[in-house]
C-alpha cells in the first residue's frame, strides 16, 4: 500500500469514528426510551397512592392533627356513651395495594375491650364486598384494634366506622395550659348546658 492509500484511508476511519459516535449514542438513547415506554405501557412503574381522610377532610401525613369527641351530657349515671370515627382510606394510584391494614391505639383507660364486644355484639346483616378482617388485642399500656384488608384496587376508597367509648371528660378544676408558640393561658372549669 502507498502513502497516499494510507492517508485516504486513516481519513476514512477517522470520520467513520466521528460518526459512529454519534449514531451509538442515539441507537442507546432509542433502545432506552423503547425499554421506558414499553415498562410504562406494561404498568410497570404503577404503584398504589393511598390516603386518608377522616370524614371528608383528607389528612396530610406531615401534619398531625387533635381529634376532640363531644356529645350532651348523659341524664343518668353508669350510661355507655359509643361514638363512631369514620376513617376511609383511598387508593389514588394505578395500582392495588397489597395487605393494608388500619390500627387505633387506645389507652388502657378507654376500656377497647368492652366497648369490642359490645359492637360484635350488635353488629348483624351483610358483610362487605370487601374481605376485612377485625381483630384487637392490647399490651400492657395500649389496646389495639386492628382491620386488615387483602388489597384495595384503584379507585377504590375503604370507609371503617371505629367505634370510640365517649368518657367523661369534663374539666372540674381551671387548668393552666402553654401553646406550641408559648402563649400561656388558662382553662377555666364551668358547667357546659346542652
Amino acid at each position: 500500500m502507498s502513502k497516499k492509500t494510507l492517508q485516504i484511508f486513516s481519513v476514512v476511519a477517522s470520520i467513520a469514528a466521528v460518526i459512529s459516535v454519534p449514531i451509538a449514542i442515539v441507537a442507546a438513547w432509542l433502545a432506552w426510551k423503547g425499554s421506558w415506554d414499553i415498562a410504562q405501557l406494561s404498568g410497570s412503574f404503577d404503584k398504589p397512592i393511598v390516603t386518608v381522610a377522616l370524614g371528608a377532610l383528607r389528612l396530610d401525613p406531615r401534619n398531625p392533627i387533635d381529634i376532640l369527641f363531644g356529645t350532651r351530657a348523659l341524664d343518668k349515671k353508669g350510661t355507655v356513651t359509643i361514638g363512631s370515627l369514620p376513617v376511609t382510606l383511598i387508593n389514588e394510584g394505578n395500582k392495588s395495594t397489597e395487605f393494608t391494614s388500619i390500627v387505633f391505639r387506645y389507652p388502657l383507660f378507654f376500656d377497647y375491650k368492652f366497648i369490642s364486644e359490645l359492637v360484635s355484639e350488635a353488629q348483624e346483616g351483610p358483610s362487605s364486598v370487601l374481605e376485612i378482617k377485625h381483630t384487637t388485642s392490647n399490651d400492657e399500656k395500649f389496646d389495639y384494634s386492628t382491620y386488615n384488608l387483602a388489597s384495595l384496587n384503584p379507585s377504590v376508597a375503604l370507609t371503617v366506622e371505629e367505634p370510640i367509648h365517649l368518657i367523661d371528660t369534663k374539666i372540674r378544676e381551671d387548668v393552666p395550659i402553654t401553646t406550641k408558640d408559648n402563649v400561656s393561658g388558662t382553662v377555666i372549669a364551668h358547667p357546659i348546658s346542652a
